[in-house]
């Protein structure tokens, strides 16, 4: 994780380093669940050009004032982003890979949407 400038404590780094498909991240607030999210999804869309990923929160609200603020940072720390296309709230990245992030919400149709997207990668912070 070091080339996307970030240092796991212990727990973030036994999330990451887990060889589950599917991993869980879970903690009070404060834990660093929202750090390892976006940095496993970066790691994710670095390591294998032309990935895409969704990283979520319950509203699109609440992620511009949390989840998005990391991210960002991450992604501009970082060099990879080529454009940042926000009303369609999707980064894509120099080496082909595309990151779109919103709110999951209660919308059954937006969920059978998401469904439908061909993701390498998926996260809900």
């Amino acid at each position: 994780m070091n080339d996307i400038l970030y240092t796991a404590t212990e727990r973030q780094g036994e999330f990451h380093g887990a060889p589950e498909m599917f991993k869980l991240f879970g903690g009070a607030m404060g834990g660093g669940k929202t750090f390892a999210l976006c940095a496993e999804g970066l790691a994710l869309s670095k390591n294998f050009p032309g990935n895409r990923g969704y990283l979520c929160r319950h509203t699109l609200t609440s992620f511009k004032k949390t989840t998005l603020l990391v991210l960002d940072d991450m992604l501009q720390r970082s060099n990879c982003i080529v454009k940042h296309h926000q009303s369609d709230h999707i980064y894509s990245l120099r080496n082909g890979s595309t990151i779109f992030y919103g709110g999951l919400g209660d919308d059954t149709n937006a969920i059978e949407r998401l469904k439908s997207m061909e993701l390498g990668w998926f996260t809900i912070a």
